[in-house]
């Protein structure tokens, strides 16, 4: 009877350090960011004597495979005169080059500049709809396959799709580091999801946070590393202060309320990157952000990714007369949910009071 025991001892032992060596490896492998942000984004420094105020000019994209470069070129072209304005090509992809100035100021001054930006955010809406797709389409197999496959397939499939959702992303776009970042921590946790390897997301991003300043110090003077790690703790810490204060039932019970929370701490994290390296703070963004990100979210991104996925070379969706009315559908209506948002936004900033503060 002992020795059965101390077999299994012994087993869960092994267990033990395989899911330790796992985390290790993934939070290395996350840390594989820091040569392409001192490379690509070596300026500006936080606390530096000279602030940034003038946009930085962007890097060079790593070379990808024609085929991803094609596609891009493919949707960018099918949008342009549908997407007149450019938001949608600027908030999907960071194509913002057809943006008026009018726009990207009103964009700035709302606090709103990230989102004609193709950022980590976007990397995650796009691995989330992968990983929602398979799931629906691994429920409609459901009744046709083995209950033990089926179930192998949500456990493991979903996370696979989302790694590859993250990745096409990426290739799609510049592969600037607020997206390699995003992918490399969706591959992170796609890979200890698919592992079984239960870890809280918060503690990834602090390993990943921690392991990338211990590689490379200097992103210590990041803005860039420091606002998008400012945004996520905010995101995964603020919502947990006022949980105790969450009622049970009512009109801000639930969604709502983790909403409004979730965004209130997306925009507080960043403001101590905000106010060290472009010497500003825009309280602004507190209340934009909830109105402006639900469209982007649940509007615009999922129609464009519709679209780019239809318009995949050598897929010959836009050789047909169907294939035409869905892509240009779906370009028409992600154009004008762009254009209500723009228009909205005017409409509030038109009578809300400027918040920005320049200590």
């Amino acid at each position: 009877m002992v020795q059965p025991i101390s077999r299994l001892a012994a087993a869960a032992r092994q267990v033990a350090v395989r899911q330790r060596v796992l985390l290790i490896l993934v939070l290395l492998a996350t840390a594989s960011v820091v040569p392409a942000e001192l490379s690509r984004r070596p300026r500006p420094w936080l606390g530096h004597a000279s602030k940034r105020h003038a946009p930085l000019p962007r890097a060079p994209a790593v070379d990808v495979p024609a085929y991803f470069t094609a596609w891009r070129q493919a949707y960018l072209r099918a949008n342009e005169t549908s997407d007149v304005s450019g938001l949608v090509r600027g908030i999907f992809l960071g194509e913002d080059s057809a943006v008026a100035p009018p726009v990207r100021e009103l964009f700035r001054d709302a606090g709103l500049s990230h989102l004609l930006a193709a950022s980590g955010y976007n990397c995650w809406i796009v691995a989330l709809a992968f990983g929602l797709a398979l799931q629906l389409a691994a429920r409609a197999c459901a009744g046709q396959l083995p209950a033990r496959i089926s179930l192998q397939a949500r456990r493991t499939a979903a996370p696979l799709s989302r790694l590859a959702g993250a990745w096409l992303f990426w290739l799609w776009t510049d592969q600037s580091p607020p997206i390699t970042r995003s992918a490399l921590m969706i591959t992170a946790k796609s890979a200890l999801d698919a592992a079984g390897i239960a870890v809280p997301l918060w503690r990834l991003l602090l390993g990943q946070y921690l392991v990338s300043l211990t590689v490379a110090p200097a992103l210590w003077h990041s803005a860039s590393f420091q606002l998008t790690y400012g945004c996520l703790f905010g995101i995964l810490s603020v919502p947990r202060l006022f949980a105790r204060f969450r009622p049970e039932t009512g009109l801000l019970s639930g969604a709502p309320w983790d909403y409004f929370f979730t965004s209130l701490g997306a925009v507080t994290g960043c403001l101590p990157a905000c106010w060290i390296a472009f010497g500003e703070v825009n309280f602004t963004s507190i209340t934009t952000n909830w109105f402006a990100v639900p469209p982007v979210s649940f509007a615009i991104m999922p129609l464009a990714l519709a679209q780019m996925l239809l318009l995949a070379p050598g897929l010959g969706v836009e050789h047909t007369r169907l294939g035409l009315l869905a892509t240009h559908a779906l370009g028409g209506a992600a154009s004008e949910a762009a254009t209500l948002l723009h228009r909205a936004l005017a409409a509030w900033m038109s009578v809300a009071p400027s918040l920005r503060w320049h200590p």
